[in-house]
């Protein structure tokens, strides 16, 4: 619970304890009352509407697919709110700054054997981002944010890290299989309200998972194949590396 509702009971239990809290302090007991429920009541429901899908399960290594699926939708499940702060703003929905700070952060927190997966999985994440984003705005329909940009981009630092590790437990447990793993991303896709066709869904499972279970390793020197700035033998050419484009909507 946020500390301000801690804050807030502990104030309320405070004045419900005070000795002068008598039977003529009735506008006193009123306020202590209003303020334990708002903190028992109140605060729940407020942290549930910001995040819609509470937890996904760790599941065993044969499982882990859906866990790893069940995150990557909590992370497009909040491109609604992005939408909105973005075309309010009148700002471009590609934002090559915070696309670069993500890949970054994927880079530094991923082993090297893993690290040119996770930055081709993190990257498709992002293009699919994009396009849920354009939808939204295209129906000028999206939710209105139930908190601010920088709370939002902080769930997505922590979706995003819960996401690369996931990944890598997937990818050394030896249980990542493409089509295994499509069909729960396209399963948990499926369920995202949000106004993109079945196909695009189905498509970046697809694309996700081939990115995920991919065997370039880094292993020519560098963590950074297809273009991602890596020195070495070039990719380029590679399907995995042409997969989604990098810039634009």
């Amino acid at each position: 619970m946020p500390s301000r509702f801690l804050a807030m009971r502990f104030l309320a239990m405070r004045l419900l304890a005070m000795r002068f809290l008598s039977i003529r302090s009735v506008t006193i007991r009123c306020v202590a009352l209003a303020l334990i429920h708002l903190t028992l009541v109140v605060a729940p429901t407020s942290a549930a509407a910001t995040d819609k899908h509470a937890s996904c399960d760790l599941l065993p290594d044969r499982e882990r697919a859906k866990t790893l699926a069940c995150l990557v939708s909590q992370r497009a499940s909040l491109m609604d709110q992005i939408a909105q702060f973005k075309s309010a703003a009148k700002r471009p929905i590609y934002d090559a700054d915070r696309e670069a700070m993500v890949s970054a952060r994927v880079e530094a927190s991923t082993p090297h054997a893993h690290r040119t997966a996770a930055l081709l999985f993190v990257q498709i994440q992002m293009d699919l981002a994009k396009v849920l984003q354009a939808a939204w705005i295209a129906q000028n329909n999206a939710p209105p944010p139930t908190t601010s940009l920088g709370a939002l981009r902080e769930r997505l630092n922590e979706l995003g890290d819960a996401i690369t590790s996931e990944l890598v437990r997937l990818r050394t447990s030896g249980a990542c299989r493409p089509p295994e793993l499509a069909k729960a991303l396209a399963d948990a896709l499926a369920t995202l309200d949000a106004p993109v066709e079945d196909t695009t869904r189905r498509r970046y499972a697809n694309m996700l998972a081939s990115a995920a279970c991919t065997d370039i390793d880094g292993s020519d020197g560098d963590s950074q194949a297809c273009g991602l700035g890596g020195r070495g033998k070039s990719r380029e050419h590679d399907p995995l590396c042409t997969i989604t484009p990098r810039t634009g909507d």
